[in-house]
C-alpha cells in the first residue's frame, strides 16, 4: 500500500483513528475514527493531519451554539408571571433559545424566549389549572333570579358548550325587551353578555343618529364628489381611462359615464381616442356643472351654518 502511514490510536482534535478501511476517496484510504461524543466517522488521513476534520461535526455545532449563547439576551433571574428564569439550555425550538425556568409552585419547565417575552408563558401550567377550578366552582353557583345588565337568569338548561367537559353552564335568561335566550354562565359573570343583542342594536342606532352620512362618504345628492373629481382609472382598467373599455364581442371601444347611481352609455367607437374624447365631453357637460353648483351653493350653506 504505497504512501500508507499507520495512524492507529493517534488523536486529531476530538477524533481518534481506529483502523484503515478498504474504502477509498480520491485514491486515499478512508480511516475509521471515533469522536469523543461517541460517534464513528470515516475520513481521509490528509484531512486529519491538516486539521480540517477534527470531529464528527459536533465541534462546529458546539461552537455555533456557544456563539448563539453569547448573542442571546440574558434572561437569567428575570420573572415572567410565576416563572423565574434559572439558566439557558443547549436546546433550541424553531431556532429560538430555550430557557430553564422555575415556577412559584415548585415545578421546573423549559420555555423558549418568544413565549416568555410575549407573555404567552406565565407558569408551568398551574395558572390554567387554577382558572379551570375557578370556572368549575362558578358553575356550581346558583344565579337564578340574578340580573346581569338587561338579562335575568331564569334556570340552568342542563346543556354544555360543545366540546366542554365541565359541568353544565348554559342558562336560560329573559331580556328586558322580552326575548328569551341561552347564555354561558361565565359570560354573565364576567359581564361580556348583558342583553339578547338589543342593547348593542340600540347603541348602534344612537350612534347612527349622530353620523352625518353625507360628510362621512362625501355624498351630495347621493353622488360621491370624490368619484367625480378622481381622474385615475380603475386598477383593472385595460385601456387606462375611466369609463372606457374594449368590447371583445363588438370589437369596439365603449364609453360610458355614471351619475347619481345611473350609468349612461355614450356610444361605441372604432378607436380608443374617439371613446376617450366622448367620455371627456360627457364629464365636461355633466360633472363640471354639478361640481360648480356644489362649490357655489353647498359650501356657502356650510359657511352659514358655522356662523
Amino acid at each position: 500500500m504505497p504512501n500508507f502511514i499507520d495512524i492507529t490510536g493517534q488523536r486529531f482534535g476530538r477524533l481518534v483513528a481506529i483502523r484503515p478501511t478498504d474504502q477509498r476517496k480520491g485514491g486515499q484510504v478512508l480511516w475509521e475514527c471515533k469522536c469523543d461524543c461517541g460517534n464513528i466517522v470515516k475520513t481521509v488521513q490528509t484531512s486529519l493531519k491538516a486539521g480540517t476534520t477534527k470531529s464528527c461535526g459536533c465541534l462546529q455545532r458546539d461552537v455555533t451554539a456557544q456563539m448563539g449563547r453569547n448573542r442571546a439576551k440574558d434572561l437569567t433571574g428575570l420573572r415572567f408571571g410565576r416563572l423565574v428564569v434559572t439558566r439557558l439550555t443547549d436546546k433550541r425550538k424553531g431556532g429560538r433559545f430555550v430557557w430553564e425556568c422555575k415556577c412559584d409552585c415548585g415545578n421546573v419547565i423549559e420555555a423558549h424566549s418568544p413565549s416568555l417575552l410575549s407573555g404567552d408563558r406565565k407558569s408551568c401550567g398551574c395558572l390554567a389549572k387554577e382558572a379551570c377550578l375557578r370556572l368549575e366552582k362558578n358553575n356550581t353557583i346558583d344565579i337564578t333570579g340574578q340580573r346581569f345588565g338587561m338579562l335575568v337568569a331564569i334556570r340552568p338548561t342542563g346543556k354544555k358548550k360543545k366540546g366542554s367537559t365541565s359541568s353544565p353552564a348554559i342558562w336560560e335568561c329573559r331580556c328586558d325587551c322580552g326575548n328569551i335566550i341561552e347564555v354561558q354562565k361565565k359570560n354573565l359573570l364576567r359581564g361580556s353578555k348583558k342583553s339578547c343583542g338589543c342593547l348593542f342594536h340600540e347603541m348602534m342606532v344612537e350612534h347612527g343618529k349622530s353620523i352625518d352620512v353625507h360628510k362621512v362618504f362625501g355624498l351630495v345628492e347621493n353622488t360621491s364628489l370624490s368619484m367625480l373629481k378622481d381622474k385615475k382609472p380603475r386598477k383593472d382598467s385595460k385601456t387606462g381611462y375611466r369609463g372606457v373599455y374594449f368590447s371583445n364581442r363588438d370589437q369596439k371601444y365603449i364609453a360610458s359615464i355614471g351619475f347619481k347611481k345611473k350609468d349612461k352609455k355614450l356610444g361605441s367607437f372604432d378607436t380608443l381616442e374617439e371613446a376617450v374624447k366622448a367620455r371627456a365631453k360627457a364629464e365636461k357637460e355633466i360633472y363640471e356643472p354639478f361640481l360648480k353648483k356644489y362649490e357655489e351653493n353647498y359650501l356657502e350653506d356650510e359657511k352659514d351654518k358655522n356662523k
